[in-house]
C-alpha cells in the first residue's frame, strides 16, 4: 500500500482581486521551489466559479486554464478546480437520482474542467444562505442535501 502524500499548496479562494494567468504561472515556480504540490482554483471573485456558476467561462479563460494546468503538471503540481453552486442551487429540484438541471450543469462544467487539465474537482458549499428552508425540498437537513449533491456528482464523474 502506498503511503498517502500530504497536500501542501496554495488556495486561490479568497475575496478580492483575481490573479492574472501570468501571476498564477509565476506562483507555480515558487510553489515548486517550496515543495508544494497542489493549487486550488476557487476565487470567489470569479463569477463563473460562484455567483454565476451556471454560466460557462469564455474561450480566453479556457485557454488560460488549459495552459495553466499543463504548466502545473510540468512542475509536479496537482490542480484542483472548485465550483461553488451553494449560493443559489435549488436543492428542492434535486431528485432522488441526482438528475436535475443544476446537477447536469455542474456535471458538464466539471467534465470540461477535467478535460482542460484539472486533476480534481472541488464542490464548494461555503458562504451560503443561512435560510436553507427556502430551498430544502425533500431534505430535512442542509448536510443531507449537500451529501446527496456530492454523491450525485461523484456518480456522474465516476468518483469513488
Amino acid at each position: 500500500m502506498t503511503k498517502p502524500q500530504p497536500v501542501r499548496g496554495y488556495i486561490e479562494g479568497y475575496y478580492g482581486r483575481l490573479l492574472s494567468w501570468p501571476e498564477r504561472h509565476d506562483l507555480l515556480g515558487t510553489m515548486h521551489n517550496l515543495g508544494m504540490n497542489a493549487y486550488l482554483y476557487a476565487p470567489k471573485e470569479d463569477a463563473c466559479h460562484r455567483i454565476r456558476w451556471r454560466q460557462d467561462w469564455d474561450q480566453q479563460w479556457w485557454q488560460g486554464f488549459t495552459a495553466f494546468t499543463a504548466a502545473a503538471r510540468e512542475q509536479g503540481i496537482t490542480v484542483m478546480a472548485g465550483i461553488a453552486p451553494g449560493i443559489d442551487l435549488d436543492f428542492a429540484s434535486l431528485d432522488a437520482s441526482g438528475g436535475d438541471h443544476d446537477t447536469a450543469i455542474l456535471r458538464d462544467k466539471a467534465k470540461r474542467l477535467i478535460t482542460a487539465g484539472a486533476d480534481q474537482i472541488c464542490l464548494l458549499l461555503d458562504d451560503i444562505d443561512p435560510l436553507f428552508t427556502r430551498r430544502q425540498g425533500r431534505f430535512s437537513h442542509e448536510g443531507e442535501a449537500h451529501a446527496a449533491l456530492t454523491n450525485a456528482m461523484a456518480g456522474h464523474l465516476d468518483c469513488p
